[in-house]
């Protein structure tokens, strides 16, 4: 269903300001700004020497490069303007004050900024074109906003104190209201597009082309390192749903010939990148990268963090669920709202319904994989908040298409098994 100018207008000014207030409130810029520093150093700017200093390949390099790009960019574009004129070619003096911005308030300010602002509303676009593309309906598109930024956001406190009170009726449920404030990393926020790209692309209809397959899994992987990994199990879930009746073991073969293709692109990526990691590390002054912070595979420090994380494994386990439970009950409460609003009526409706809903779930069960994994490589559960916000975001579009399909189940099951049965599919 077309929707209006001014439907469309209402959710792009939605849209533009839940992004002003994740901006504020989770990335780098609003932590400055209510901070106390003298200067504004993007994170992404020291991205090599930090991966580096951990002892390990750093395969985020995607959204560092895009993030330098567009501080050059923006650079060459405030050369056009007025700042700075003592420096400028021409410049006699005046007897007044020449107004203007210093060099240093440009170049290590307002161009970073700006540069940041525009790479975070950059990777975040994928959210908007997510809302258009999967959900009808203003209603439906405005409550998937909502959702997906107060993930990013953070839930409102007194959902949060009333979820951990009524867990710790049954267990000692951890109070970790830090994972509702932690500041969002560059490559965080590539994550969440990462894998909303993933998600409309596996979402089309047709055959997949497997080069386009081994790019993504590639470009996926240099944006972070488990994306890879997580493209390669989306990858087979949505074969697996396009075949017509998978019952036999010849029916895999299309799904695993996927599946090892995006992983063959992950693989490939992983191999060069860490090549080329080495490559870097063996040039950097050791003292300038800070080697005391190595975590380096097999080292004191790692088998250390590896222990530390079983110590702590049912905190870890509570946290996922608890970065995860309102996402989940918000897609919900989006199912049931569409399917009220919108019934699915329609046999091809159903079928992109469930499409959705299986590749959404093949990204979730890729990500919980990862994170389980992670217990080997990642430092759990101090930032758990940040890490898991991939998870928590693309929850949502699985848990909205299941309740939409059951809810369509519960009214009309048997009337869909009668035309089934008519050839009406």
């Amino acid at each position: 269903m077309r929707q209006s100018a001014g439907s469309e207008r209402a959710l792009v000014v939605w849209f533009v300001a839940l992004l002003l207030f994740t901006i504020a409130f989770r990335s780098q810029v609003g932590t400055f700004l209510f901070g106390h520093d003298d200067a504004f150093v993007p994170d992404y700017t020291h991205w090599l020497n930090v991966c580096i200093g951990a002892g390990r390949p750093c395969l985020r390099s995607v959204t560092a490069l895009m993030g330098q790009g567009l501080e050059g960019i923006f650079g060459g574009i405030a050369g056009l303007f007025y700042w700075d004129v003592s420096s400028s070619a021409f410049f006699r003096g005046s007897p007044w004050n020449t107004k203007d911005l210093p060099a240093e308030t440009v170049q290590n300010l307002i161009v970073p900024v700006i540069a940041y602002i525009s790479l975070v509303l950059v990777l975040l676009f994928p959210v908007f074109v997510t809302c258009r593309r999967i959900f009808d309906g203003l209603v439906e598109r405005l409550l998937f906003l909502f959702v997906v930024f107060s993930v990013l956001i953070g839930w409102h406190p007194v959902l949060i104190n009333v979820f951990f009170d009524f867990a710790t009726l049954f267990v000692d449920w951890p109070r970790s209201y830090y994972l509702f404030s932690q500041e969002a990393r560059h490559y965080d926020f590539g994550a969440i597009s990462v894998t909303l790209l993933a998600l409309l692309y596996l979402a089309r209809p047709g055959p997949r082309s497997r080069v386009v397959l081994f790019v993504f899994a590639a470009f996926a992987q240099a944006t972070m390192e488990n994306l890879g990994v997580v493209f390669a199990f989306a990858v087979f879930f949505a074969s697996l749903n396009a075949q017509p009746r998978p019952t036999s073991l010849r029916s895999l073969r299309r799904p695993l010939a996927d599946a090892l293709t995006a992983s063959a692109g992950a693989v490939a990526t992983a191999v060069l990148l860490s090549a080329m990691f080495y490559l870097f590390a063996g040039n950097t002054d050791p003292e300038a990268v800070r080697p005391r912070a190595s975590t380096g595979f097999l080292s004191d420090t790692y088998r250390g963090m590896v222990q530390n994380n079983f110590d702590w494994i049912r905190t870890i386990t509570a946290n996922v669920v608890s970065m995860t439970i309102f996402p989940i009950l918000g897609g919900m409460a989006i199912g049931i709202v569409t399917a009220w609003r919108r019934p699915l009526v329609d046999g091809t409706q159903r079928q992109a319904a469930l499409a959705v809903a299986v590749n959404g779930a093949g990204l979730v069960v890729g990500l919980l994989l990862t994170v389980a994994l992670g217990l080997f490589f990642v430092a759990y559960p101090a930032e758990m908040g940040r890490q898991l916000l991939p998870l928590a975001i693309i929850a949502i579009v699985p848990a909205a298409r299941f309740s939409e399909l059951a809810i369509y189940c519960l009214r009309h099951c048997y009337g869909w098994r009668s035309r089934g049965a008519n050839g009406d599919n």
